[in-house]
């Protein structure tokens, strides 16, 4: 008798920390994205996921700022996106519900990397907090491009509709815009030095402009954002 008592403690014991462990999960454990400088921001996508069987409150704080000089980063989740010097936000998840738990780093035309770790609780239980590592690195100007030295320039980026394109080409080319998905959004052909187009239907999101020139391909990534 007295064993079973000692082995139904154990057993409850166990079952409560397990309940404990597994009340919220965070993921993915780490993230990375790559991208051209030039580009206004990179964004990657982490969750809070609510297992216990109540609505609860959920902490994620920044513990890890590793950011290239330049460089600024703002977290998202449920509630906001919230300014970059905003570093922890406490918010109620439902039961069975989850949370965004996203960075933006903002690039302003710089080359380098950063790293953000996110730790995340449940409660006040910090003693068994999750953490979440987002990795982020950029290349310059032309190292996005495929073919030859010429000099693609796309501006401003973010558009808000109008969208300048820089490119010194040898005839009339054909210039696409393509989503991020490689469907085509619009194409229009390029002659001299500089030419512009309306963007201004265009929904807001990242955008690949391609620019195809005697068997040679130039891309370069924008944003449309109003």
């Amino acid at each position: 008798m007295y064993m079973k008592k000692i082995l139904t403690l154990s057993l409850s014991l166990i079952l409560g920390l397990a309940a404990q462990a597994q009340s919220f999960y965070t993921y993915p454990d780490s993230n990375t994205v790559t991208g051209s400088s030039e580009e206004f921001e990179l964004v990657l996508h982490g969750f809070i996921v609510n297992k216990s069987a109540a609505d609860s409150n959920f902490t994620w704080k920044r513990i890890t700022n590793n950011l290239q000089s330049n460089w600024e980063a703002s977290i998202c989740d449920n509630v906001t996106c919230w300014t970059p010097m905003v570093n922890t936000n406490t918010l109620v998840i439902l039961q069975g519900d989850s949370s965004v738990l996203d960075p933006h780093f903002y690039l302003n035309n710089t080359i380098g990397n950063g790293h953000i770790q996110i730790a995340v609780w449940s409660g006040n239980d910090t003693a068994n907090a999750d953490t979440i590592n987002y990795f982020a690195s950029t290349w310059g100007l032309y190292s996005a491009k495929v073919g030859n030295d010429k000099s693609v320039k796309v501006y401003p980026n973010p558009t808000q509709g109008q969208l300048h394109l820089d490119f010194e080409s040898s005839g009339i080319v054909e210039v696409e815009i393509l989503d991020v998905l490689g469907k085509k959004m619009r194409s229009f052909s390029h002659e001299g030095e500089h030419s512009s187009m309306d963007l201004s239907d265009l929904p807001n999101g990242l955008y690949i402009i391609r620019i195809s020139e005697n068997g040679e391909v130039y891309s370069r990534t924008f944003r449309k954002a109003n």
